[in-house]
């Protein structure tokens, strides 16, 4: 069931890079969503000199385990209209919310056609997967889960600490992560550096024949992976998109 315009309390705040948040809401009672969905948010704002109610879109980056709140995770867009708005929000304050929406989703009868799913994201795209690996995860569902994933620097790798203690609790957990500008770092960085590419693709996943691959991230991202993919003879019903 869709939720329409429903006022959600802001209940935490964390900040997770210099330039991204996540918003932790309060749910009086479950909101049913599938991983990977996304809710249309929404706040009264001054607009060409009137009030309006501006809504964008972001990817919701709970996982349905969780029943009592339900997370965004936000990246501050310093030219943008609306991100900006969200990041003056304090705890407390509310926000307006519809959905889920979407079907960037991952399904239940996944693991009983795949040995493997590969979750690739670029920046902030790693928030829906962040849902999926979380329910995954957290269900003890049999399959095993590599993420793929691509941020500026070291400091720009969101949910750090959570993908380090993930990883290390759960075998069928596996995380390569490469750094795009290492220079730009104040942190040491002796991990893999530049953008996900064919190569890395290719050794990063046992069986990519009997792999579904999420791919979400910018959109020339996107298109570089989904073109890295179809070189390496992945079917299109393996692939899922989700670019913004």
């Amino acid at each position: 069931m869709v939720m329409m315009n429903k006022q959600l309390k802001i209940e935490k705040i964390f900040q997770e890079t210099p330039d991204v948040r996540t918003l932790i809401f309060r749910l009086d009672e479950p909101i049913d969503y599938k991983p990977g969905q996304f809710l249309m948010i929404g706040k009264d704002m001054m607009y060409n000199g009137e009030m309006k109610r501006i809504k964008r879109a972001f990817s919701i980056s709970s996982s349905p385990v969780t029943k009592d709140h339900l997370e965004i995770t936000v990246k501050k867009e310093e030219h943008g209209l609306f991100t900006p708005v969200i990041f003056q929000q304090k705890t407390g304050d509310f926000l307006e919310a519809s959905g889920p929406f979407g079907m960037f989703v991952f399904n239940d009868d996944i693991p009983e056609k795949y040995k493997e799913i590969a979750l690739i994201a670029g920046g902030t795209g790693i928030a829906p997967l962040r849902g999926i690996f979380n329910y995954i995860l957290k269900n003890n569902i049999k399959i095993k889960i590599t993420l793929l994933y691509s941020a500026k620097t070291p400091e720009h790798i969101i949910y750090k600490n959570e993908l380090q203690e993930l990883k290390n609790k759960y075998r069928n957990f596996n995380i390569v992560i490469t750094i795009t500008r290492p220079r730009e770092s104040k942190e040491e960085w002796n991990g893999l550096t530049g953008r996900i590419t064919k190569e890395l693709i290719k050794d990063s996943i046992d069986d990519l024949e009997g792999s579904i691959f999420f791919i979400c991230g910018p959109p020339e991202m996107v298109e570089a992976t989904i073109k890295y993919l179809k070189e390496l003879k992945i079917r299109s019903e393996q692939i899922k998109v989700d670019k913004w």
